[in-house]
């Protein structure tokens, strides 16, 4: 792991952090094969509450941190019924260029410490996690909704917007995915643009104030 990763857009956000890194402690490094399933170099097949035994993290948090992951790209979940296989999405850039096993070094190797952009055909699969409908945690189905919400009245969320967003949650809720998605239906109902402490006075119509603006 190189210095480079401390300007990593969740490097701030521990708990994404923690698992991150786990992820990438406790992912093959070398292709194997698991109860008839091979499991690739820079996969690993878990569940949610694996994770938060290993990690140190409540299930609430893993689940958090695991959206964020997804939402940006640096993983892929699939489930099966041996449970859960997430990918590392650039976890050779995590790795020494000698690391890899079996096979001396190559001028080719030198490419795996940049960041792949392999992820534009890994978005394509529908994801799945354990204890989770259609593949999608409700944080995530809830944050779709929102980006489509924000696109349909003209301010499509960017990536830095995502951040900010996602930033912004962490802070109005403390880490509480169920009053993140409140936080967020609360945003979609009313079409706001950004994030809002929860409105207690159902009553009021008058606009929360913001954290940041997006």
């Amino acid at each position: 792991m190189y210095r480079s990763f401390l300007e990593w857009e969740w490097y701030s956000d521990l708990n994404t952090r923690v698992l991150f890194q786990h992820l990438i402690l406790i992912a093959n490094y070398k292709d194997s094969r698991l109860r008839g399933n091979v499991v690739k170099r820079g996969q690993v097949i878990t569940s949610v509450s694996d994770l938060a035994k290993s990690s140190g993290l409540s299930v609430q948090n893993v689940r958090t941190s695991l959206s964020k992951l997804k939402l940006t790209n640096e993983i892929t979940i699939v489930s099966s019924s041996e449970g859960s296989t997430i990918t590392v999405v650039n976890y050779n850039s995590y790795q020494d260029a000698n690391d890899t096993p079996n096979k001396r070094p190559t001028s080719n190797q030198q490419t795996t410490n940049k960041r792949l952009t392999t992820y534009k055909e890994d978005k394509n699969i529908r994801s799945k996690e354990d204890n989770i409908n259609d593949g999608v945690t409700p944080f995530e189905k809830t944050f779709q909704k929102f980006e489509q919400m924000r696109t349909e009245i003209g301010k499509p969320l960017t990536e830095t917007g995502r951040e900010l967003i996602l930033r912004n949650l962490e802070h109005l809720a403390d880490g509480n995915e169920n009053l993140e998605i409140k936080i967020l239906e609360q945003s979609i109902v009313c079409n706001y643009p950004n994030v809002y402490k929860l409105n207690k006075d159902k009553s009021t119509s008058s606009k929360p104030r913001k954290i940041s603006p997006i």
